[in-house]
């Protein structure tokens, strides 16, 4: 593999990458009502849940590029791509991911070439998935990804940072960092 492609498939990776899932706390309904006759924290239940929409949220984006690739026959311009991508991540974030999933180019004969990129996937579910702070319309979230050496993309263990921010009452990817911690 190519040094910039490999590059870019780590910090790709490091955008939002991972294999394993987080299963949110389920809350609401009955439980949290017996919860109120038991005494017990409702606020603290309601933080749980809160904070499981922002798992799912992260989760759902994450699985997006698998989206195209199974509408693929849908996926007939770099527009077709950065919507799916606008349904899990604010414009600027879809709009690099879609960069690399949307291959535009002119060919040697000056032929417009435009496609899905075959080359390795950019998202994938991180290990393990925390949410650090949560307040109001903003997020942030720590995503844990374990190495991964065994192919066909390799990555070293690593921490991202992902800001969220909810979007019209939808809570979408709006930043990521490499956590130097």
């Amino acid at each position: 593999m190519r040094a910039s492609a490999l590059f870019f498939v780590l910090a790709a990776a490091v955008v939002l990458s991972g294999c394993a899932t987080f299963m949110a706390p389920q809350t609401g309904g009955k439980k949290e009502e017996a919860a109120v006759e038991e005494g017990a924290d409702v606020s603290s239940m309601r933080q749980k849940k809160k904070a499981g929409e922002v798992v799912r949220a992260i989760e759902y984006a994450l699985s997006l590029e698998k989206a195209v690739w199974d509408a693929k026959e849908r996926m007939h311009s770099r527009e077709d791509v950065l919507g799916v991508f606008r349904r899990g991540f604010g414009k600027k974030k879809a709009e690099e991911i879609t960069d690399w999933v949307w291959i535009s180019a002119v060919d040697r004969e000056g032929n417009r070439i435009e496609m899905l990129n075959p080359g390795e996937p950019v998202l994938a579910i991180p290990d393990r998935i925390e949410i650090l702070e949560h307040e109001g319309g903003r997020a942030t979230a720590v995503l844990t990804y374990a190495d991964n050496l065994d192919g066909p993309v390799v990555w070293a263990g690593h921490t991202v940072v992902a800001t969220l921010e909810n979007e019209d009452g939808a809570w979408k990817i709006y930043d990521t960092r490499i956590s130097t911690q």
